[in-house]
């Protein structure tokens, strides 16, 4: 039987994975590289728990998000927009809704500068690596 720890685990494990994708995905956008389709899937799946954890944001995607998985996650949302808070563009509250329409729409609309991207890149990068860290518990 596997236990609610591995299964939770292997939530986290996705989240961060799927996290660390969008990441890639925006580095792509800078360099004007082309989105594959299974990355577009990560980008709109990452769009969607953003934008259900941030409740502070004016854009909603129209799929649901499981909230138990958003809640999970929420607290490593915040602690690296708190990391991520040395970027003065990062305290615009509406970068974060331009940030949610460029993965939404998989790269194909792109709402952020290339300055943006780059801070959204690295934003997206610490939101994984925390959500990462609390696999390390073991």
């Amino acid at each position: 039987m596997i236990s609610v720890d591995l299964v939770e685990d292997g939530r986290l494990f996705g989240v961060s994975y799927r996290l660390n994708t969008a990441s890639r995905i925006l580095e792509k956008l800078v360099k004007k590289e082309v989105i594959s389709k299974p990355e577009n899937e990560h980008a709109l799946w990452i769009a969607d728990m953003l934008s259900a954890m941030d409740q502070s944001s004016t854009f909603h995607n129209s799929r649901a998000f499981p909230c138990v998985l958003a809640t999970m996650v929420r607290p490593e949302y915040f602690g690296a927009k708190l990391d991520a808070a040395v970027f003065d563009t990062l305290h615009d509250k509406e970068f974060y809704d331009r940030l949610y329409q460029t993965l939404s729409s998989g790269g194909k609309d792109v709402y952020l500068n290339e300055q943006e991207l780059r801070q959204a890149s690295l934003f997206l990068r610490t939101f994984s690596n925390r959500v990462m860290h609390r696999l390390t518990r073991y």
